[in-house]
């Protein structure tokens, strides 16, 4: 089963806690809190993945605690959904130009508040799983590029050593040694015919990840979150060049 998700409410309001309480708790890690400073103090120990907070609180408001969370790079990512009485426009955009991912005005219906909080999480989880498949390209791509950088060495070298060897054993009319060129001729052959199968390994492998991450943007905006494409075989085959 599925962890459920942390949300936390702030509201100096005891009754609004509750109800909001009451509405989440089934499918939600509910933690209420009746201000802006209480809530700072258990972000210490414990990071939600939701944030629904009313405006208008004693001592911090709503759009003082959202200033301070989005000031912090620890709390800056956590979505803020605020639950306020103040239904006019220049309080809600204001809100959202501090940071908020939505508005919801009290009194909330169950249904409404619950669509909101699944939407924007789910828009959180499929930012999370952009900005993984684009970690993992970056790092094929330092991988392959460390790979480029050295293959041609790993390619010239044995060809030197072909050509090398063929010259001396051409030109030498020592049977032992004639034997001894074609002997080396033959190593350095099969380690490029290892390197060359490497390299097609490689690109197959690049091809399956590009076409993956070109799955996942054609997505686009879309309820589905593709799984970042499996780029360990792509790395770990390129750092064997790397090393």
């Amino acid at each position: 089963m599925e962890e459920k998700k942390t949300v936390f409410v702030v509201d100096d309001s005891v009754a609004n806690l509750s109800v909001a309480e009451k509405a989440l708790e089934r499918e939600f890690r509910i933690l209420t809190m009746s201000s802006a400073d209480r809530m700072f103090t258990i972000l210490d120990r414990v990071t939600p993945d939701m944030i629904l907070m009313d405006v208008a609180m004693p001592e911090m408001s709503g759009f003082d605690a959202i200033k301070l969370l989005k000031s912090n790079k620890a709390f800056a990512e956590i979505p803020v959904i605020f639950l306020t009485a103040l239904a006019d426009s220049y309080n809600e955009a204001y809100g959202i130009e501090l940071g908020a991912a939505d508005f919801i005005t009290k009194p909330f219906h169950e249904t409404v508040l619950l669509h909101r909080i699944r939407h924007h999480l789910n828009i959180e989880n499929m930012l999370k799983g952009r900005t993984q498949q684009l970690e993992q390209a970056l790092m094929a791509s330092k991988a392959k590029s460390s790979f480029l950088s050295i293959m041609s060495q790993e390619i010239c070298a044995p060809m030197n050593a072909i050509i090398g060897m063929a010259s001396i054993g051409k030109a030498s009319n020592d049977i032992a040694q004639k034997d001894d060129s074609l002997k080396k001729i033959e190593e350095a052959s099969r380690h490029l015919l290892e390197v060359m199968d490497e390299i097609l390994d490689i690109s197959k492998i690049e091809s399956v990840f590009r076409e993956d991450v070109e799955n996942c943007l054609e997505a686009g905006m879309s309820d589905h979150v593709g799984k970042p494409p499996d780029t360990a075989e792509l790395i770990a085959k390129l750092r064997r060049f790397s090393c």
